[in-house]
């Protein structure tokens, strides 16, 4: 085992030296800024005109720990700010034209302890994360598993979501709280 890792990352420095088998390479059709990392390849999906930036951090799949369930969709014209982390291991979806600002985490899992028996072992709970169409998330942004975002809604810089946010709201805060909702236009007619 600790001699096929050894190799792999030998393979993988050699690749990276020769220009073969690059992450740009290996994901066509989407635009990365550099050390991007994704983890997962076989479980991220991306539409047209994605950008991912500096440092990114994706893992689109989990681990062992999960039976690597997960998955990361993004939709067409997203963009994934510099720092950022999401972790799929319960699945996270981004619908179209979805911005993330720099350092936003996203984690589709929790560790849980029961209350009454902390002595047992903790309890890894997955759910999804969806962020509808035309979402824009501020910097330094942190949603918790389980949470979906409604379309066209923006949440404030340094919020913290923990629970799910209508279409077409404005939140912030930790924890986020909706501060405003547009109001929807009535036709004429």
């Amino acid at each position: 085992m600790i001699l096929r890792r050894a190799a792999r990352r030998l393979k993988a420095g050699v690749d990276r030296i020769l220009g073969r088998n690059t992450l740009a390479a290996r994901l066509p059709g989407i635009a990365l800024g550099r050390e991007v990392i994704v983890l997962g390849e076989n479980k991220f999906t991306y539409g047209k005109n994605c950008f991912i930036d500096v440092r990114a951090y994706l893992n689109c799949a989990g681990g062992l720990w999960n039976d690597y369930r997960g998955h990361i969709a993004m939709g067409d014209n997203c963009e994934i700010g510099p720092y950022s982390v999401l972790h799929g291991a319960g699945g996270i979806t981004l619908g179209n034209g979805v911005h993330l600002g720099p350092h936003c985490v996203l984690y589709a899992h929790t560790l849980q302890r029961d209350r009454e028996n902390p002595e047992a072992p903790p309890v890894m709970n997955f759910a999804p994360i969806v962020l509808e169409d035309g979402v824009m998330v501020g910097s330094n942004v942190a949603i918790s598993f389980g949470v979906r975002i409604g379309r066209n809604s923006i949440i404030a810089p340094g919020s913290s979501v923990v629970s799910d946010i209508p279409p077409n709201s404005y939140a912030a805060g930790s924890p986020a709280r909706v501060f405003m909702v547009a109001a929807k236009k009535e036709s004429a007619g």
